[in-house]
Formats: C-alpha cells, sequence, structure tokens
C-alpha cells in the first residue's frame, strides 16, 4: 500500500490500483465505461458499487449483453475482494515505471502551479519526461492538486 493521493478524492491515505468494468445493455448496442487508478479505500468501494450495480441492473438489457453483464459482474466482484485483500494486508500495488516517474515529478509539478501554470502547460512539460500520454499527466497532476488543496465538507 502506498501513501499517494488517490486519483478521485485527493486524500492521502493508502491506495491501490484499482479497474472495474460498468456495462449497459441497450437492445442493439452496448455501453461501456472503465473505473480505474490508484484509489483509496473508500474510493475504491464507491467505484466498485457504482459499475457493480448499474451493470446489474440495466447491463443484461440487450442480445449480447445477456452474457457479457455476468462476466463484467464476477470480474468486478474478484478484484474488488482481491483489492480489498491488500488493503488488508498492506500489500504494495505494482506500478509502472512510467507511474514512478510521475511520482518523481511531484515536486516540478508543484512549483509549476505555484508559478500559475495551467494544467495542459505543464502536462505537455512532463508527459515526454515520464513517458505518459498528455491525459495521464494531466490526471496525475490533478490528484496533485487535489492533494495539496483537499476538498472541505460544507
Amino acid at each position: 500500500m502506498e501513501s499517494y493521493a488517490c486519483q478521485s478524492c485527493g486524500s492521502a491515505s493508502p491506495t491501490q490500483s484499482v479497474s472495474f468494468d460498468q456495462h449497459i445493455g441497450a437492445i442493439y448496442l452496448r455501453f461501456h465505461q472503465k473505473y480505474e487508478g490508484f484509489f483509496c479505500k473508500s474510493c475504491t468501494t464507491k467505484y466498485f458499487l457504482k459499475a457493480t450495480l448499474i451493470t446489474l441492473g440495466v447491463g443484461w438489457l440487450g442480445i449480447i449483453s445477456i452474457f457479457l453483464a455476468p462476466c463484467y459482474i464476477i470480474g468486478n466482484i474478484i478484484h474488488y475482494i482481491g483489492v480489498m485483500n491488500d488493503f488488508k494486508r498492506g500489500n504494495r500495488p505494482r506500478k509502472d515505471a512510467s507511474a514512478s516517474k510521475l511520482l518523481q515529478m511531484n515536486e516540478v509539478i508543484q512549483n509549476r502551479l505555484a508559478e500559475g501554470k495551467p494544467i495542459a502547460v505543464i502536462a505537455r512539460e512532463i508527459a515526454p519526461k515520464a513517458g505518459v500520454s498528455q491525459v495521464q499527466a494531466s490526471q496525475h497532476i490533478i490528484s496533485v492538486m487535489r492533494a495539496l488543496h483537499p476538498p472541505t465538507a460544507k
């Protein structure tokens, strides 16, 4: 388990690498959404419930979807159980080299944010250095921003 900022809520809690699939069937069409990232325990549960319950409710409403939805539901449950066990045991998530490079650039990101640089400009600067896309860099910058300025309760 790592104490990096959750990519969803920005809390500086232990995180795990998470990926859940949501599937909506619509007779002849299918709509798919994937929730993935490094999330804290509560955000992991939030995305598991959202993806799995929507799939359970309307995932089967299609010709092909009637067969796909149970696969996504079972896959989400298995992944959720594994991630929750990792949280309990304190296991560290497996990270690739680009994630480590992004984490090493947090000080640069904080300095650029303090200078008032827009997210897109910072992402363009750090993405090639970290070997990630500008979208991935932007998502990481946002998680750093959330960690620096966590949302306040109203």
